[in-house]
């Protein structure tokens, strides 16, 4: 629900679920700076954009309890806007409702009450995991290898392996920039690679990605410290608009991540396969428990599917700030084979 007597409600999502920062935008006309919020007890507000600007004003949120039916308010002067949003736990995620035609949430068969879909493996047999076994034993040095790759990912915590896969609410996508390049260095930076030059330290520099040529990373700001807006170039996951320009700087480091995740997964899976070493097992076990949980998630907040794709990520002159879709998620298109690791649950 929406409703605005002088400023305006630009997006706010209609649903969000406890423990995930969302955002707010509103329009703001001149003359009505600075805006003031009034949140919820259920929620706090952890960052905003510049009160005193005029035009596209931001204000993110993380609810810390789930409330149906929160109302927030902002006002400016003499005008205001308040907009209700439902703050859900996951069991009210996955409630059953209707969105238009569509049912949620999108778990198949949808609406169906049915037993435990899987006890057992059902694409590898056990004397297929055999013969993996046996053929690692035949071949000693190539198991060496694939069990060195594994044993950087069996040292990692559960805990860590956990946070590793990208959150749905953060956009993922290919290209910072195709136009522009940097922001400092400009088109210099296509010397090092035409459509992704940009380096990353996927577990050490989270959400940013790193220029080539001077060595700066972008944005200034620390999403993982709920610091959406701060530093010379912030990017709140929705890109880093100057003017006309807009650098997808955390999108695409989600993007990286997601195949970073992935290929733990592979990894961790074919060495188990090749050792039976049950602690690599037990990881792989982890992530794809992390993976089931965050597409329950999805099933029942679909528009977290849906962030962005094409042209619109980069050139804000032509479309709108906050698109509904997306190309390509890690989330929706997974990008390894079944066979590499769904057969070990």
């Amino acid at each position: 629900m929406n409703r605005s007597d002088g400023l305006v409600i630009a997006y706010a999502p209609d649903r969000v679920e406890v423990g995930r920062a969302f955002r707010i935008a509103l329009q703001v006309p001149k003359g009505q700076t600075p805006v003031t919020p009034s949140a919820p007890a259920c929620v706090q507000m952890v960052d905003r954009t510049a009160p005193d600007r005029a035009g596209e004003t931001i204000f993110y949120f993380r609810a810390h309890r789930a409330e149906r039916g929160a109302r927030f308010r902002f006002e400016g002067r003499g005008a205001g806007a308040e907009v209700v949003v439902d703050c859900l736990d996951r069991a009210g995620i996955l409630e059953r409702r209707e969105q238009g035609e569509v049912r949620l949430p999108r778990r198949w068969p949808i609406w169906e009450e049915v037993d435990e879909l899987k006890a057992s493996r059902t694409i590898w047999r056990r004397e297929d995991l055999g013969r993996a076994l046996a053929w690692g034993r035949g071949h000693a040095e190539e198991a060496r290898k694939v069990r060195e790759a594994a044993e950087g990912w069996v040292a990692k915590t559960d805990g860590a392996l956990w946070d590793l896969l990208p959150k749905a609410e953060v956009p993922r996508w290919h290209f910072v920039n195709l136009r522009v390049g940097c922001p400092v260095h400009g088109e210099a930076i296509f010397k090092h690679g035409g459509y992704y030059p940009w380096k990353s330290d996927v577990e050490g520099m989270p959400y940013r990605v790193q220029c080539p040529v001077g060595g700066e990373w972008y944005p200034s700001n620390d999403i993982g410290a709920d610091d959406f807006t701060s530093g010379a170039y912030p990017d709140d996951g929705y890109g880093c608009v100057k003017g006309a320009v807009k650098w997808a700087f955390s999108a695409v480091h989600q993007n990286v991540r997601g195949y970073h995740f992935n290929l733990g997964l592979q990894t961790l899976s074919e060495a188990f396969a090749q050792t039976g070493d049950e602690a690599m097992l037990h990881k792989v076990r982890v992530m794809l428990l992390r993976m089931a949980d965050e597409w329950a998630y999805l099933s029942g907040k679909v528009e977290d599917r849906f962030l962005y794709g094409g042209d619109q990520l980069h050139y804000v002159e032509q479309k709108p700030r906050w698109p509904m879709r997306v190309m390509m998620s890690i989330f929706n298109r997974p990008h390894w084979k079944p066979s590499k690791c769904f057969w070990l649950l």
